[in-house]
């Protein structure tokens, strides 16, 4: 995170102080696919359309990177690590969420960077299996 992307439209930060705020909303050292390297298993990503570019990015007061490119990074790793799984929390879904394309737009996103999805990812009805299940089932 830095301010070459922007103060999201929804922050309480007026811009000019964004600087200020980029230590704050940066949580991590490391690019996803280092922090995966490194054992992160676990992944939240507030996701918002940037009023600047009309991307979709992650946001933390401070628009973050691309999430297209996130979810190269999370690919990336579950091609290379093909024993492992990871659990992707997106939610806030602040600004630029305000219609149903919106949604469609992120999840057709997902679905492009992730083509064999319906055998990856876990049905909300598989949620308490145990993780030597899913791994039986092929979930990522």
């Amino acid at each position: 995170m830095n301010t070459k992307f922007g103060i999201g439209a929804f922050s309480p930060v007026p811009a000019v102080f964004g600087f200020f705020f980029v230590r704050w909303s940066k949580c991590h050292g490391h690019d996803l696919y280092e922090q995966c390297m490194r054992g992160v298993r676990y992944i939240d990503l507030r996701i918002c359309r940037s009023h600047i570019d009309s991307e979709l990015r992650t946001e933390h007061t401070v628009y973050g990177e691309k999430i297209s490119m996130l979810l190269g990074q999370i690919k990336r790793f579950l091609d290379e690590q093909p024993n492992e799984l990871l659990v992707l929390y997106t939610h806030k879904f602040r600004s630029g969420f305000s219609t149903l394309e919106d949604h469609h737009a992120f999840l057709d996103l997902v679905k492009s960077v992730f083509p064999d999805h319906p055998t990856w990812f876990t049905p909300k009805s598989e949620f308490h299996l145990p993780f030597t299940d899913l791994k039986k089932r092929g979930r990522r």
